[in-house]
């Protein structure tokens, strides 16, 4: 049977010096010290990296508590490219 993780997932925002508790998400896997990650904060979906992982396991069951820094968006999507004149 696989394991069925919780991630308890706080973020901060650069600069600030306390984590705000955010989202909950299942995952089959434990997360990475470093690892960067999705999550929902209210309607928007920001990226964050893993900064402190606080593990608790119990028989086929791991929660993890998640302290992640965010990471400044600048408003711009992966894959994302300003357009040129040649696109109008």
């Amino acid at each position: 049977m696989a394991r069925s993780n919780i991630w308890h997932i706080k973020t901060r925002k650069p600069g600030e010096t306390e984590f705000k508790s955010v989202e909950a998400q299942h995952r089959s896997r434990e997360p990475q010290q470093g690892e960067v990650i999705e999550v929902a904060v209210g309607a928007k979906l920001i990226r964050a990296k893993i900064v402190h992982i606080h593990r608790s396991l119990s028989g086929s069951t791991g929660t993890f508590e998640i302290d992640a820094e965010q990471i400044e968006d600048r408003g711009k999507r992966p894959g994302h490219r300003e357009a040129d004149e040649d696109d109008f």
